[in-house]
């Protein structure tokens, strides 16, 4: 399934239970019906991206939004890195407070309302920070299809090893959310050799490391990619980096599980 993490829905079923006493059946009433909504912006090298999820409950009122971004050269959330240091340092100002701001004038109302009511937000409130994508992407989210949810346990992970043979250290970070990968950055750490590594600042290796984590995305599977017996990819005609080590990473990292704050 390509670009599955550009659409993600998420819809969890909650049945209730079927009893019978004697010979007397029980009226039951139909499965409650929670709806989770997830719609993340694609991965552009190493831009933020946006993402929204949104918690409905059977009646189609809001009980739950949360507008927040991340980064694959970063293991916390923007909201995150915004409530820790007081502000958001790259725009000077505290993206967790203002996101939190709208999501409380949003929740509680049904779901048919959200958009006008998000721009409503947007043309009256005071905002330093674009809501306009959000917009889309809540928009994108409910008239998006069910996805269930992924096999991976939520959370960011990361693993850097230096392969045998090899003077670089390799560094791969992933973001899960709903169970996908969503989020994935390659690159070669600094040393005291090499600070920072050549070869990783170079366009061309950049280019070839977002192919296979564009791929890795879409795939959800490093055992997906094929190489040969020099660890060279051999269905990836425009990628002369060593993929072996891209898989090696990516294989490590999910089987130690995510990191804890």
């Amino acid at each position: 399934m390509r670009k599955l993490l550009t659409l993600i829905t998420l819809i969890l079923l909650l049945a209730g239970c079927n009893n019978e006493e004697n010979t007397t059946e029980i009226e039951i009433s139909p499965p409650l019906l929670t709806n989770i909504y997830f719609m993340i912006e694609e991965q552009i090298g190493d831009a933020w991206q946006n993402f929204v999820q949104i918690s409905i409950d059977t009646e189609g009122i809001i009980t739950d939004l949360t507008l927040n971004s991340i980064t694959p050269l970063s293991s916390s959330t923007r909201r995150e890195i915004a409530q820790l240091e007081g502000f958001d340092i790259a725009f000077g100002y505290n993206f967790f407070e203002q996101a939190l701001g709208v999501e409380k004038n949003l929740i509680g109302i049904h779901r048919s309302q959200l958009i006008n009511e998000m721009r409503y937000q947007l043309e009256t409130s005071e905002l330093d920070f674009e809501l306009s994508p959000f917009i889309i992407l809540a928009a994108q989210a409910l008239n998006n299809r069910i996805v269930e949810r992924g096999p991976f346990i939520d959370g960011v992970y990361q693993f850097k090893d230096i392969p045998q043979n090899s003077e670089f250290e390799y560094f791969i970070n992933l973001y899960i959310i709903h169970g996908y990968i969503v989020s994935a950055h390659f690159s070669i750490l600094e040393s005291d050799v090499f600070s920072p590594p050549e070869i990783s600042q170079n366009p061309n290796w950049r280019r070839q490391a977002n192919l296979l984590e564009k791929e890795l995305i879409a795939t959800q599977d490093p055992t997906s990619f094929l190489f040969d017996t020099d660890g060279f990819a051999t269905d990836f005609p425009n990628v002369f980096i060593e993929i072996e080590f891209f898989v090696n990473l990516v294989t490590q990292a999910l089987a130690n599980g995510p990191l804890t704050h």
